[in-house]
């Protein structure tokens, strides 16, 4: 196996000696199948592609991704960069001719969305709660008010203010979208602040606890989940990545005022392990 890597040009490292590389490929510990049909197992040497390699625990295996164009994947020795764990048979050309198990990147959207579920479950507390999150907040004490909605309680204030000043951060639909939470903010104002009997247009759906005319389809409530996570990370970008820093903006409290809050996030991030 020693020859006819070198013969068909591949680099071997220099610190491995023909033992080596050929007791890393033993016939008797790789699967090899034809690249024509991957249901027929052929020898190595009679140009077998190693699609399995004898390891069972998911966290030893990887899929090397090359990085030549129209190659899907070589060896570790050939460029190949590990890319992810597979727990089941990949096309690999054997990280173990040289390649070095590394731990994949961290998938960004999981992390944001952790993000996002560790804050609905600080503010959605209760069973009921969670059951119906898409609603004006139940609290009236606020001081002029509050126009607090959906499951982080996303404010009429913080939605204009990315509008006006980071409206970057979305695309044009989302942006279509804060637009109307905007515009709905305006009319809790009204039907909230306002008592039944001295407003004329006063409508119970944007009273306290009423449900609004935002969220109609599966699609809003994909749509608030999307804009609320952007503006949940870039808290946390503006935090340099301090977590308690990013709940205590996002709350508008200290951790003294509600420990609770703090707590909640800060566990379930700790828990799904997306947090430092």
């Amino acid at each position: 196996m020693y020859n006819l890597l070198k013969a068909i040009g591949i680099a071997v490292p220099m610190s491995m000696s023909p033992s080596d590389v050929n007791s890393m490929v033993d016939d008797e510990e790789y699967k090899y199948t034809s690249p024509e049909n991957e249901a027929e197992t052929i020898p190595y040497d009679t140009g077998g592609v190693i699609t399995q390699l004898p390891f069972e625990s998911a966290k030893e295996r990887k899929q090397y991704s090359s990085p030549v164009e129209g190659v899907d994947v070589e060896a570790g020795i050939l460029g190949g960069v590990p890319t992810e764990v597979g727990p089941k048979p990949v096309d690999v050309e054997a990280g173990v001719l040289g390649g070095q198990w590394t731990d994949p990147v961290e998938d960004k959207e999981d992390k944001e969305g952790d993000l996002f579920d560790a804050f609905f479950a600080a503010e959605m507390r209760s069973e009921k709660d969670r059951a119906q999150p898409y609603i004006r907040t139940n609290y009236r004490d606020a001081k002029g008010g509050s126009t607090a909605y959906g499951p982080v309680q996303i404010t009429k204030t913080l939605v204009d203010d990315y509008i006006d000043r980071k409206s970057k951060l979305f695309e044009e639909d989302e942006l279509v979208f804060l637009d109307k939470m905007s515009k709905q903010g305006a009319k809790f104002n009204k039907s909230g602040n306002e008592s039944k009997e001295t407003y004329k247009d006063f409508d119970v759906n944007f009273d306290y606890g009423g449900a609004g005319d935002l969220i109609q389809t599966e699609e809003d409530e994909a749509m608030y989940k999307k804009v609320a996570t952007k503006m949940l990370q870039n808290h946390l970008d503006e935090a340099d990545g301090d977590i308690d820093k990013a709940i205590e903006k996002w709350r508008g409290k200290d951790e003294t005022e509600d420990p609770e809050y703090f707590k909640i996030v800060r566990e379930f991030l700790a828990k799904n392990k997306k947090a430092k």
